[in-house]
């Protein structure tokens, strides 16, 4: 399986409530700043896809099915349907078939507040790599970096693109 089925997203991903409470501050935040990129990419990126990934065969070792596979007859995801209450410790859904797929936003929000974290205690830069999501925090200057993407058909250590950027993110 792809999660933890004791995590605390997990379980607030199935839990059959509308009001899940949620008593982990670190993962009420993560989802809020999930939801705040839904909102500012207006569902470009969207953190509920995990009913899609699901259906999709993308999940406990599953063949990948069509993208028509299986379609559901009521939308279960959509950023708008699900809100973070800060003040109650809770994740409202508007369904609870709605459930959060932390694949898109997870790993980078970690290296990012890695990174931040670092500099905040006084490193002059750093930077993290979580599984392909590299996120660089320093002194405000653009300095051009480099990035080289494994290929995926190949081994471990072959390099299928180099990539030269001055962004400080990059996400394979």
């Amino acid at each position: 399986p792809v999660f933890d089925p004791l995590s605390a997203l997990s379980q607030m991903n199935t839990r059959g409530a509308l009001s899940v409470p949620v008593d982990s501050p670190l993962l009420l935040d993560a989802v809020d700043a999930s939801l705040e990129h839904g909102r500012a990419f207006a569902g470009i990126f969207d953190p509920t896809v995990e009913p899609l990934m699901r259906r999709w065969g993308f999940r406990d070792d599953q063949r990948v099915a069509s993208m028509t596979a299986r379609p559901s007859s009521v939308r279960d995801w959509d950023y708008r349907m699900i809100a973070c209450d800060g003040q109650n410790a809770r994740v409202l859904r508007e369904s609870a078939s709605v459930m959060l797929d932390p694949g898109g936003w997870a790993k980078g929000l970690a290296a990012g507040r890695a990174t931040l974290a670092a500099v905040r205690t006084g490193a002059v830069s750093a930077q993290a790599n979580c599984g392909g999501d590299i996120y660089w925090a320093g002194n405000g200057q653009r300095v051009k970096r480099e990035c080289a993407i494994r290929d995926p058909l190949r081994g471990r250590t072959d390099c299928a693109v180099r990539v030269r950027h001055q962004f400080r993110t990059v996400a394979t």
